[in-house]
């Protein structure tokens, strides 16, 4: 429970988050607008991820965010967990370093009420909706789109806190090699090589990575005084691979190859006497992805697409080099076929797309399989009418779960309208309201802790915003509320999964960005406020102020330098309390020529102690230096 005080010192705070961050856009505004000139596209690229057509970000209605592959580069970060800390919409909780588990929120909603796409299609979830994408290895991201807020809509059920879009590079140009090796602390190790271009009708690439870490103790023994002591350490192996032909003007196939392995020890925390400290303990996942696709342009408006995707996950866990019993958990597995029949129709000024999406998913834990089934179907219209730009999306999602010789059926129509109106060419207002929906997963009903008198969560949402735009800057200010019944979440007390009646989070999103000069700087901050309506408390692991802040400057000798900043107040873990933290990272970068880069960074620079989540350790401050091999 939160004392009066706290919540005083939380309003300050965010109100003090606020104020600064709003005083740094306008002062920021004014300098750019001195600077003038052609507009940046790395200010305003091009998205798709906020209506499912083509649209620069500052005319997207919905709330976006996007990271292109400069900012993967300049970041050196080991996960996608690490790279998206401290961005509007976006917070993690973490057993340990990397590679441990980690839970991703968005818009303040559970982990599992998202969805992450990779090259378009839905990423595969495990039997209780937790999705897999966050294995994927940095150096073959091209791009990260980030939906904030409730995206059922467009994406259907548990798109309810936002969607992760996820873009592989692709060959372009003459194929070359590209290359990038990364040393540091805790004996960490990340190479990447891969090739890719066009030959003729045809582009492809092929890349392989590898990253490794001894990593640090993951368990806090001060809070967890029977946990092992050592170190946990990870490895991660991808290999990813894509080829594209162009049969003729009109049509494209193509096929793509996702492959990963990944290892990590891991401390028990639920170790209850000394002799359980010498106990070691590896978990492993294995994920094999195998996409066909095409597209195919049948008049000058209207073009369409098909891809088929079949997917398979393992989870294994070992115990003193002994795998553990399937019935204690020490084997999971999950298969999964996902197909999208996606369609863009040119309607008058405007846009149309409709389709299909369908997934037919098994999952094998603690010796029990369950099923789902998954079908969708959507419709949504993009147009520009005079000052005002119009978004409206509709679906119907059918959703079948079965297990322990029973099933269950859930169903439901969703909606979203999205007006904007323009001021000014660069000044536009904001608004959109929406539905959504998330099924209980077959795990949640039929599984270990399963209850099948489980309801599906239902969400309603509304925002308003302000979108400020120039070729040098863009700035979103938006104010979001989200109500959602019947929330799932597992409960200690009884070991099963249950409905909580009422839960919401409401509050303001500041986004920035800006280029003048040889200065660069972006930056976000969020003030929430999620928490159980009818106990009132906080949720879990959510705080209710956050931020970051990345500036940076660049010479004509090309040397870069910068810091980014990030910070959270405090969060609550059960019945625990988790501190506020700031976070302070160094960068730098030399350009040894038009195709070498090196980079140095300093994580965690003045060593702040902090936790994601209640009895793990987060890494102290650790130096990390890149080489990185792009021709051009």
């Amino acid at each position: 429970m939160q004392c009066d005080s706290d919540k005083d010192h939380s309003k300050r705070y965010g109100l003090s988050v606020l104020q600064g961050v709003l005083v740094a856009g306008l002062a920021l505004s004014g300098g750019v607008e001195a600077a003038g000139g052609v507009a940046d596209e790395t200010l305003n690229p091009v998205v798709v991820l906020g209506s499912r057509i083509e649209q620069s970000l500052a005319d997207v209605l919905t709330s976006v965010t996007v990271i292109n592959r400069k900012d993967i580069e300049r970041a050196q970060a080991a996960t996608l967990a690490d790279l998206l800390q401290g961005e509007a919409g976006f917070e993690f909780g973490r057993n340990g370093g990397p590679g441990a588990v980690t839970s991703f929120f968005l818009r303040g909603q559970n982990s599992i009420s998202m969805a992450v796409y990779v090259d378009g299609v839905k990423s595969q979830v495990d039997s209780i909706g937790t999705v897999k994408a966050v294995d994927l290895p940095l150096g073959q991201i091209e791009k990260i789109e980030i939906l904030r807020g409730n995206a059922g809509a467009l994406y259907g059920e548990a798109a309810i806190g936002g969607v992760i879009s996820i873009t592989t590079r692709q060959g372009v140009g003459t194929p070359k090699v590209y290359a990038s090796m990364t040393v540091g602390s805790h004996n960490t190790s990340n190479v990447s090589v891969g090739y890719g271009g066009e030959v003729e009708q045809y582009r492809f690439n092929i890349a392989t990575s590898q990253y490794r870490t001894t990593g640090v103790s993951a368990v806090n023994t001060t809070q967890q005084p029977y946990a092992n002591p050592e170190n946990d350490g990870t490895t991660n192996q991808a290999l990813i691979a894509s080829l594209i032909r162009k049969v003729n003007t009109r049509l494209e196939l193509g096929a793509r190859v996702n492959v990963a392995r990944n290892r990590f020890s891991y401390d028990d925390l639920y170790a209850t006497s000394a002799a359980d400290t010498t106990d070691t303990h590896v978990f492993k996942t294995s994920s094999d992805d195998l996409s066909l696709f095409g597209s195919y342009q049948l008049t000058d408006q209207w073009k369409t697409s098909l891809d088929v995707t079949q997917s398979t996950l393992q989870y294994k866990d070992y115990k003193n080099g002994v795998q553990l019993s399937t019935d204690n958990g020490g084997y999971s597995e999950g298969n999964q076929v996902a197909s999208r029949w996606f369609n863009r129709y040119q309607l008058g000024s405007g846009l149309l797309n409709f389709g299909t999406e369908t997934v037919r998913a098994d999952y094998t834990s603690y010796g029990d399989t369950v099923k789902r089934e998954s079908d969708g179907y959507f419709v949504g219209y993009n147009g520009r009418f005079q000052q005002f730009d119009v978004q409206v999306n509709a679906r119907h999602d059918d959703i079948l779960a079965t297990g322990s010789g029973s099933n269950k059926r859930s169903r439901a129509d969703t909606g979203l309208l999205g007006i904007g109106y323009y001021l000014t060419e660069g000044l536009k207002l904001t608004s959109a309201i929406s539905t959504a929906f998330r099924a209980p997963a077959a795990g949640e009903l039929f599984g270990y802790g399963g209850n099948t008198s489980l309801n599906a969560e239902t969400h309603r949402s509304t925002e308003a915003g302000l979108v400020y735009s120039h070729p040098k800057a863009l700035l979103r200010l938006v104010r979001f509320e989200t109500k959602t019944d019947n929330a799932i979440v597992y409960t200690n007390a009884s070991s099963t999964y249950a409905n909580v009646p009422k839960v919401q989070n409401q509050g303001y999103e500041l986004t920035a960005s800006a280029h003048w000069e040889q200065y660069s700087v972006r930056f976000s901050a969020v003030s929430q406020d999620p928490r159980d309506v009818q106990t009132n408390l906080q949720l879990s692991r959510r705080a209710k102020q956050y931020g970051s802040m990345d500036v940076s400057r660049q010479w004509d000798a090309g040397y870069e330098v910068g810091t980014k900043v990030y910070a959270s107040s405090r969060r609550v873990d059960g019945t625990e309390n988790l501190s506020s933290y700031t976070v302070f990272n160094l960068y730098g970068s030399k350009k040894i020529d038009s195709d070498w880069t090196a980079r140095l960074k300093i994580q965690n620079a003045f060593n702040a102690d902090y936790q994601l989540a209640y009895g793990y350790n987060t890494p102290k401050a650790e130096i990390f230096l890149s080489l990185i091999y792009q021709p051009k």
